[in-house]
């Protein structure tokens, strides 16, 4: 009965790790890796053929040290999962170069998640070191590389060091995984007003807005391209948009008086 109960716990371990895989890369984890097969190895050991048929033989002394192995290994795996955990904890309640050096810490610790290398990425552009944000972005992208949001924050990082077409291609391809990403289209809407192409701004802001209807900076970037444009006439309905949503906004408000001179 021990056996049967082992082997149906050890089955559903290596079902839902497989389980896992079909939204995720779990086997780029160590840990996992090595549970993956400590199962398996276990399975295999334990079982017994039915009666009448020939056994296989188990080699317990071979299952103890399968298990000694994976015991010290998952503990110094646990060990340094528990130091980047609590690295990324004081990350998240700091602030500045402080927040980006604890960071950088949980990913020394755990360099193998992409939770922890994505949000140290973020950190990193939040205090515009955009060549380290862009390291870890990488990272983040050999770990997870169809991840929607990570392609946007690529785009991000080459939007503010001038690598326009680089930018375009990221936005572009987080749509192609993510049509529905309002942020993305917003900041396709802004690369092309930062570039000129304001007919083309025009459907992605469009889009942003018709998916995030309060999304005020889509409304104001509507209200840009239109005032670059000369249409001055939709650019006031844009900003008093704008307004109506988030009455703080200074840039639209000073635009709008600009225009009503």
């Amino acid at each position: 009965m021990l056996p049967k109960l082992l082997i149906a716990g050890i089955i559903s371990s290596v079902v839902a790790i497989c389980i896992n895989g079909l939204a995720s890369f779990p086997f780029k984890n160590p840990a996992t890796l090595l549970l993956f097969w400590a199962n398996v190895s276990f399975i295999g050991g334990t079982y017994r053929k039915r009666a009448g048929e020939k056994e296989i033989n188990v080699s317990y002394p071979l299952l103890k040290a399968y298990l000694f192995i994976f015991t010290i290994t998952g503990l110094i795996l646990s060990y340094k999962g528990l130091k980047a955990s609590r690295y990324m904890f004081l990350a998240s309640n700091t602030e500045g170069k402080t927040s980006l050096q604890f960071a950088e810490k949980s990913v020394m610790y755990n360099p193998l998640s992409f939770e922890y290398t994505f949000l140290t990425a973020r950190i990193a552009i939040a205090n515009d070191n955009y060549e380290k944000g862009y390291q870890y972005l990488l990272m983040a992208k050999n770990l997870h590389p169809y991840n929607d949001t990570l392609y946007n924050n690529m785009g991000l990082v080459y939007f503010k060091t001038g690598r326009f077409k680089e930018a375009e291609e990221s936005y572009l391809y987080a749509l192609t995984l993510n049509p529905f990403m309002a942020d993305v289209c917003n900041n396709i809407g802004s690369l092309y007003i930062e570039t000129g192409r304001y007919d083309e701004a025009i459907p992605y802001l469009a889009k942003a807005i018709s998916i995030k209807p309060d999304f005020y900076l889509a409304y104001f970037n509507l209200g840009m391209t239109y005032y670059l444009k000369r249409d001055h006439k939709q650019a006031v309905n844009y900003f008093r948009k704008t307004l109506e949503i988030n009455p703080q906004f200074a840039p639209a408000r000073m635009l709008l008086l600009k225009i009503e001179k």
